[in-house]
């Protein structure tokens, strides 16, 4: 009777205790706390801003972090696009555009933080900064070189400094640097690009007259492949007439017209290719072409 007994009671004990190893090991899995976000030491923050024509392709606000590991990055947000949606699904927010390393310094004898940054340009290190921020009343500041276009020399310099409080993340940085009429509702990508854009003019202009459109423009192309150049050309006559670099690459030498509406159609005469777009009053030119079933679209201003 006590042997059974015993048994009895060793048998539960087991079944007891494999339950809670069970209910253990569940809780282990399911209450595991997740991953916390790596928050930086520093974070130096600011705004370039500058008028006229093209400004939209260069005014943006910057978030430079430095991490504990000697890691830094630095993103942008193109606040001028007005999308203030998401930074993950953003368009105009360009996260890591500028990644690179910092270590504490001394220059000239001061105490200060040395940064260097860079762009990946296709896998490869372009535009390259190098800058030092010093401290004054528990501020960091310096000046950052940055380009307008990735791997290209034209360049702008911002001026950045630490707050006494970090931004929460991303969208925090967006919220902080968004324009009033930002758009936040999805599809905002999609809307504040058509809206970046010059359209056809709504009254058509006398084309017997010199065309007022006439001018050297600056223009970028970015290939479906994210892929960016500067035509070595991009010229509309005063007899309407449109063309590139006709004796350069195929791919910058191009010629057509302009109508009163403002309406451009070209061809790419070595290539076969095609060329379609818009140019305003205020000098923003804007389209799309097609060389070889490969598609692109440009952009671009006077000079």
């Amino acid at each position: 009777m006590k042997k059974t007994t015993f048994k009895m009671t060793a048998l539960l004990l087991t079944l007891v205790m494999v339950l809670s190893l069970g209910f253990a090991g569940t809780a282990l899995a399911t209450d595991a706390p997740a991953e916390e976000e790596v928050k930086p030491l520093y974070q130096l923050v600011g705004k370039y801003e500058e008028e006229g024509q093209g400004a939209d392709r260069v005014n943006a606000a910057f978030k430079l972090e430095l991490f504990e590991d000697g890691t830094a990055v630095c993103d942008r947000y193109r606040y001028m696009a007005k999308d203030a949606t998401e930074a993950a699904s953003n368009p105009s927010y360009d996260d890591a555009f500028m990644t690179g390393t910092w270590e504490a310094a001394q220059k000239d004898g001061i105490d200060c933080l040395k940064i260097e940054l860079a762009c990946d340009n296709n896998g490869t290190k372009a535009n390259e900064a190098k800058m030092y921020a010093y401290e004054v009343v528990g501020q960091y500041s310096t000046e950052m070189d940055f380009p307008i276009v990735v791997g290209m020399d034209y360049k702008r310099t911002v001026s950045l400094a630490s707050a006494e409080e970090l931004l929460e993340d991303d969208d925090a940085f967006i919220a902080a640097y968004q324009l009033e009429d930002a758009v936040k509702s999805e599809g905002a990508a999609d809307a504040s690009a058509d809206a970046s854009q010059p359209a056809a003019l709504a009254e058509e202009l006398d084309t017997s007259a010199p065309c007022p459109f006439a001018g050297e423009y600056d223009v970028l192309n970015v290939n479906g492949d994210g892929e960016e150049f500067y035509f070595e050309e991009f010229i509309i006559e005063e007899d309407w007439s449109v063309h590139g670099a006709v004796e350069a690459s195929g791919l910058t030498g191009f010629e057509g017209t302009v109508d009163g509406f403002g309406v451009i159609s070209a061809e790419f005469k070595r290539l076969g290719g095609t060329m379609s777009g818009t140019v305003d009053l205020e000098g923003n030119v804007a389209g799309i072409s097609e060389v070889r079933g490969r598609t692109s679209t440009f952009n671009g201003v006077i000079y």
